[in-house]
């Protein structure tokens, strides 16, 4: 059988690459459509993974369960409604990562369901166990990525949307909390609820929910 631990971090990595590319893309699409030539004039409208990745944050969600990307730079002036276009340009990047999930549960039905005896019979290194393995991987760190970007916390995707819904004053107050979000982010990591962080917290149930529904749609428990 697969020694599953080394299986991970071979079929996790471009599963990771994937998803991180495009999430980062998704955002410079939506923000070229709306007006935005920033993301395009630096490069970043493109499927090359080294435009993207920030190593530190790939190395955090490989082993620590969630990371990040090289923001993508947006200039919310370009846009006829600021707030909209920064509350579109945000959201998109989650959605990139439910839609990945989803097309990740249809490659895991055809891997698991076509060759389903082979995932079965014992035998050591199939072409179809690494597959469905992938695309297991595949659809967990999609997850990972859509919850932990709708974190409304700055200068996370959610914290986006949710200023657009603000007032004035609103907005002011929120935009002070930005050049602490790091330090909240890190103080959110910290272990106090038994062994779990609240990042861990927020993140546990609604990602093993998800990931479940998405494999049971593919026959897969």
């Amino acid at each position: 059988m697969l020694d599953l631990n080394l299986t991970r971090i071979l079929l996790t990595i471009p599963a990771l690459i994937i998803a991180l590319t495009l999430h980062e893309l998704s955002h410079g699409w939506v923000a070229y459509r709306l007006g935005d030539t920033t993301a395009k004039s630096q490069g970043r409208l493109s499927l090359n993974p080294l435009k993207h990745i920030d190593p530190l944050g790939a190395l955090f969600l490989l082993i620590v369960g969630f990371g990040w990307a090289k923001p993508v730079p947006v200039n919310p002036y370009a846009f006829k409604n600021r707030d909209k276009g920064m509350a579109l340009v945000a959201i998109a990047g989650p959605l990139s990562n439910l839609v990945m999930a989803l097309l990740g549960g249809i490659g895991l039905m055809i891997s698991y369901h076509f060759f389903q005896s082979a995932v079965y019979t014992g035998t050591s290194y199939t072409v179809h166990e690494y597959l469905t393995y992938f695309w297991m991987y595949f659809i967990q760190i999609n997850v990972v990525l859509m919850i932990f970007n709708l974190i409304p916390v700055p200068p996370l995707d959610g914290s986006r949307v949710v200023r657009a819904f603000l007032s004035t004053d609103g907005k002011i107050r929120y935009d002070r909390i930005e050049q602490f979000g790091m330090f909240i982010m890190m103080a959110m990591c910290l272990p106090i609820f038994g062994g779990y962080s609240i990042i861990g917290f927020i993140l546990t149930k609604p990602v093993s929910a998800i990931s479940k529904f998405i494999y049971s749609l593919a026959g897969l428990m």
